[in-house]
């Protein structure tokens, strides 16, 4: 079977690649095209939850669909935190209310930091207050992921944390005690 996602924009690639493996028998042969680096990424992302082993040249992955466990599709529950803006409130009082979550939530022991819309810059600019915060929570094990479609609507890159996807933030939050700040 070939996919080919080829123009087609996060999130439908990710969508569309699991909904076919979860479908397909094992042992069917899979080849899935795409064209750009959020959805070449995404793909890598998804296919290694799915304990799938794939070959990769370029934008093409080729595969032979192996066994998806109930435990690679269903994770266990972990708490996380949801951010959409770089501030929680305004002006500078919501500023330093975002520095000081963040580094409450060290001793929280959370899993997952989701940042969408403008908070990527907490990520994406190492001058922004809450940066080292944020910075710290990646460095004892947080996943902090971007939303890619923020990534791309700001020309930014995460300089800590990495670039997700609808269907990966999705899942995320109702996968994971999210809370949103």
């Amino acid at each position: 079977m070939r996919l080919d996602f080829s123009g087609k924009a996060c999130p439908i690639p990710v969508i569309e690649t699991k909904k076919t493996l979860l479908s397909l028998e094992n042992g069917e042969e899979v080849v899935i095209v795409v064209d750009n680096n959020a959805a070449l990424e995404n793909i890598k992302r998804l296919l290694t939850s799915l304990n799938q082993n794939y070959k990769n040249d370029g934008y093409v992955f080729t595969l032979t669909k192996s066994e998806i466990k109930a435990g690679d599709v269903d994770k266990k529950q972990s708490e996380g935190v949801f951010l959409k803006s770089q501030k929680i409130g305004d002006g500078e009082l919501g500023g330093m209310l975002v520095i000081g979550f963040l580094t409450a939530l060290k001793e929280r022991k959370i899993s997952k930091v989701v940042l969408v819309n403008d908070a990527i810059f907490i990520a994406c600019d190492e001058n922004h207050p809450a940066h080292n915060a944020l910075k710290e929570l990646q460095n004892i094990g947080v996943d902090i992921m971007c939303c890619a479609n923020c990534l791309n609507y700001f020309s930014q890159s995460p300089k800590i944390g990495r670039s997700s996807n609808a269907v990966e933030i999705i899942d995320t939050l109702f996968d994971t005690k999210i809370i949103s700040l």
